[in-house]
């Protein structure tokens, strides 16, 4: 990834990487940390018992929860940060930003599980591929 990201410096000009860097990525922050913080501290440190499935359960309600979440920043990155000299290209980079967010959420329920059975090897290997997947979408788009 550090190679990509160097590929990234060189093909953006500093402003749009700004945008990018700063204020997109504060949208992403946002609507993953309030969708799913809360979710993984409760639920990787509630003590296991032979009713998991009420865990697992509750797990999956980050996913609407991550959905209304990121429209509702989604609503307000249009109307109220969205400057007009930004143009429409700002607008939809902040759509697909919230798209992204909402995929990482639906991970969620299926990550809490690999860390409350500690199944480190799996979790590694999705967290690598998902740093490889962000790194060529970057430079792609």
């Amino acid at each position: 990834s550090f190679s990509l990201s160097q590929i990234t410096l060189r093909l953006v000009d500093a402003t749009t990487l700004g945008k990018a860097a700063i204020q997109l990525e504060l949208l992403l922050s946002t609507c993953l940390f309030l969708s799913r913080e809360g979710f993984r501290l409760a639920l990787i440190n509630a003590k296991s018992t032979s009713k998991d499935i009420s865990v697992e359960n509750i797990a999956w309600l980050s996913v609407p929860l991550g959905s209304i979440i990121s429209l509702l920043i989604l609503f307000l990155h249009y109307f109220y940060f969205s400057s007009e000299t930004s143009g429409l290209d700002y607008q939809v980079a902040g759509s697909l930003f919230a798209a992204g967010a909402l995929l990482e959420c639906l991970s969620e329920p299926v990550l809490i599980l690999t860390m409350r059975t500690l199944n480190v090897s799996d979790r590694a290997a999705a967290e690598g591929f998902a740093v490889l997947v962000k790194a060529v979408t970057n430079v792609l788009l």
